[in-house]
């Protein structure tokens, strides 16, 4: 069963992306909502014992597909961003319950690249004076402190688990990333493809690692 969620996934996936590139806006949001209750459906059937809070993460991520589609409302935006914060604290939460090994201390070494990277792309956006800048910088750092955790599943789940939510977590940032590029410094060409590819497949990997 598993695998026929997950080969309809892959349809939903890329009619979405089919939809986005020829700019069909009811394709595009009837194909973007499909995905997480999909994925959600894939982690069900792929665990014996599947953990609630993973229910909620990708609950709080469909208000956010559905927000983010009205996103050129200000209102709309921070619900669209809330939610995913919400939705990343969900997957926190998810990620601290896996650790179940000491963590090595040279771990929190990466904080120093994600503070680094942060602080680089706040520049880059130039959000001084923008009445958004506290909602984006505080959604930074809940995304941050999300694939973070990721990284300290290391020497708990198996490699392969690792390496799926982990690079998930990664190309969440890189949607994310772009997203805001678009929205608050220049448009980026094909921006629509770019977001929904890397923000399918980070869904994907995450949920296939847990």
């Amino acid at each position: 069963m598993d695998a026929i969620i997950f080969a309809a996934f892959l349809v939903a996936y890329g009619l979405n992306l089919f939809f986005t590139a020829r700019k069909s806006n009811y394709g595009s949001i009837i194909t973007k909502l499909l995905l997480t209750p999909m994925l959600y459906l894939f982690y069900l059937f792929r665990n014996d014992t599947p953990e609630l809070i993973v229910f909620f993460a990708l609950l709080f991520c469909f208000f956010g597909d559905l927000f983010m589609e009205f996103s050129e409302k200000e209102s709309f935006f921070i619900l669209g961003l809330t939610s995913f914060l919400v939705g990343h604290i969900f997957y926190i939460i998810c990620f601290s319950h896996q650790i179940i090994n000491p963590v090595s201390w040279w771990l929190f070494l990466f904080l120093l690249v994600y503070a680094g990277y942060g602080l680089s792309f706040y520049r880059i956006l130039n959000l001084q004076g923008n009445k958004l800048r506290v909602p984006v910088v505080l959604y930074c750092g809940v995304i941050f402190l999300m694939s973070f955790l990721a990284i300290l599943r290391v020497q708990s789940v198996s490699t392969v688990r690792f390496l799926l939510t982990f690079s998930g977590s990664l190309l969440f940032i890189a949607s994310d990333s772009i997203l805001a590029y678009n929205k608050f410094n220049k448009k980026v060409k094909h921006a629509g493809i770019l977001i929904m590819s890397t923000y399918g497949m980070a869904q994907l990997l995450i949920i296939s690692g847990l």
